[in-house]
């Protein structure tokens, strides 16, 4: 029997996508037969032009991450809206995931810190496997959406392993906004 993994990507820029190609070719390493059915709005050349194939893509927003204005600028407040309208997830929304999941005959989740995935892999009774550097509750909470973070931090212990990965340049990521400078006392 062909083995099939389902696979979560965050879409928050690409690094989630191209740290999730690299574990794929290492699983397809191991297991040249396996299918993998990935879950996310990163484009499909992406992981085209990367190599991978085949795949199959399924275009399912599986996080909003952090919205931003530019490259460089996050957008707290528009990232607060669009959380209230992502979270809480319905339970229509993960069943529909989890039969397509089982549909495919996934025996596993792997998700790159996408909250939706772990979800999924409990409604679908296969274990979940979470990939990350960081988890957005912690990032969250370093903006100030606290509210969301409380409600994600349980969904990500539904995985039943983590594969952490160090930050780059091997030091622990601090939310930016932990990162600005603090005016002084007198300031006016």
């Amino acid at each position: 029997m062909t083995p099939a993994i389902a696979y979560f990507v965050s879409p928050h820029g690409f690094g989630h996508a191209a740290r999730s190609v690299a574990v794929m070719e290492a699983l397809r390493a191991l297991r040249p037969d396996t299918r993998i059915e990935i879950f996310t709005t990163v484009p499909a050349w992406f992981f085209e032009d990367s190599g991978l194939s085949p795949i199959t893509l399924h275009p399912v927003l599986t996080d909003v991450g952090l919205v931003q204005t530019s490259s460089l600028e996050e957008d707290p407040a528009a990232t607060a809206r669009a959380l209230a309208d992502f979270l809480p997830f319905t339970d229509g929304r993960v069943t529909r995931l989890a039969e397509t999941v089982e549909a495919a005959g996934c025996r596993l989740l792997v998700t790159d810190i996408s909250p939706l995935g772990p979800a999924v892999a409990a409604r679908a009774g296969i274990p979940g496997v979470l990939v990350e550097s960081f988890t957005w509750d912690w990032i969250y909470r370093g903006y100030g959406v606290t509210s969301t973070a409380s409600r994600l931090s349980p969904g990500f212990c539904l995985c039943s392993k983590s594969a952490s990965t160090p930050p780059p340049s091997g030091s622990r990521p601090i939310p930016a906004a932990n990162r600005l400078p603090k005016p002084p006392g007198s300031a006016r």
